[in-house]
């Protein structure tokens, strides 16, 4: 989603690249100290910060409002399917309803094969549904803030979340909350992500640190500083390395193990907002406030396409497993599909009353999902 913060702050965020080292947090217990002790010293820089947060809070609706009247639908959105057999041809199978704005969703396959979508809303909620008979199966309740990311393990035994209170870690099958790691600055954590082995999880914030913590204790293994928000991270299939995209219009590469940089994916013009990386570790998706989708060659750093049919802001990126389609939303308040290999659009599915904030597919039967502002969780197949 489009973040909760004012253009002119995120401009004068995209000039600060310095990179620096933070000292780690050795254990979940530091952390909470380490928030209680700034809270205690400084009674007016906790002032500076709640402004801080109204001010960016208080921006997005002053870009929603500014918005145009959304199009109205018609039947030119077939006139933009092109012939893409190798690609799922989907279609709005269902709607879940939901009550508040739908900012991240991510799905998984229970133990009995059943379809699981995880939707946090700006309530502060994570709600679980059965996707194929859009059963409403639990609600996580903790956080209060909005929350703006949620990623669910590949075994379905962990789900993380991300949200201006901080982190919590839970198990979704019984709807415990086993840990939580609170914000020491009260900025938002944009983004979270699981490896693959589930040993580990990585978050990125308002804030510009990007941390990587051991999935089982909560403990911070090391941390990083890029000095402006950081909206998304992508790790590679293999687990060797992740992928963060950052305000100042760059994609940084990164050493899961040591921290180090790799490389850097420099052409967009504004913001990077989605990044996601194809099942088979080849090929790098970016979307971008500049209203782009790039493709990078992920071996070489070298960028192999630029897609260009959205006409505001992209928000949210997928990939499908079968890596063939990728799936993007945006302030344009459109859902599209294209084919990855041959640079194409293959549909606009969807032209929204409001802004597309998430997509997700499913792993197992290429099912997409999409959420944002107008409060539906649809379920496309």
């Amino acid at each position: 989603m489009d973040s909760d913060t004012s253009k002119n702050n995120a401009d004068s965020t995209q000039s600060k690249k310095s990179m620096r080292w933070m000292p780690l947090i050795a254990s979940v217990g530091g952390i909470f100290a380490l928030a209680v002790l700034g809270i205690v010293t400084s009674s007016v820089f906790k002032h500076s910060l709640s402004a801080n947060r109204q001010q960016i809070e208080g921006s997005i609706q002053d870009s929603q409002t500014q918005t145009q009247a959304p199009p109205t639908p018609d039947s030119s959105i077939d006139d933009l399917s092109v012939s893409a057999p190798s690609v799922p041809s989907l279609r709005l199978v269902r709607s879940l309803n939901e009550l508040s704005q739908v900012w991240s969703v991510d799905t998984y396959v229970r133990g009995d094969g059943r379809v699981i979508v995880a939707g946090g809303n700006a309530e502060g909620d994570i709600k679980l549904w059965d996707a194929p008979i859009g059963k409403l199966e639990r609600i996580l309740i903790g956080h209060t803030d909005v929350v703006r990311t949620v990623a669910v393990a590949p075994s379905g035994n962990r789900l993380v979340s991300g949200s201006g209170d901080g982190i919590k870690v839970w198990n979704p099958q019984s709807g415990e909350l086993l840990y939580s790691l609170p914000s020491d600055t009260g900025l938002p954590v944009w983004t979270v992500a699981i490896s693959p082995d589930e040993r580990t999880f990585i978050s990125g914030d308002y804030d510009g640190a990007i941390t990587v913590w051991d999935l089982e204790s909560g403990q911070a293994l090391y941390r990083r500083y890029v000095e402006m928000p950081v909206w998304k991270i992508a790790i590679a299939p293999d687990g060797e390395s992740f992928i963060s995209a950052n305000d100042d219009g760059t994609l940084i590469q990164w050493n899961l193990d040591s921290g180090d940089i790799i490389k850097e994916f420099i052409g967009h013009t504004s913001t990077v907002r989605a990044a996601a990386i194809t099942p088979d570790g080849k090929t790098l998706a970016s979307g971008s406030w500049d209203t782009t989708i790039k493709l990078w060659d992920i071996e070489s750093g070298e960028l192999i396409g630029t897609l260009e049919e959205h006409s505001d802001r992209v928000v949210t990126l997928a990939i499908s497993p079968d890596g063939q389609t990728l799936a993007s939303g945006s302030v344009d308040r459109t859902l599209k599909t294209w084919d990855i290999s041959a640079q194409t659009l293959i549909r606009t599915l969807d032209i929204n009353t409001n802004w597309v904030l998430t997509v997700a597919f499913d792993p197992v039967e290429k099912t997409l999902i999409s959420g944002g502002k107008d409060q539906d969780v649809k379920v496309w197949n």
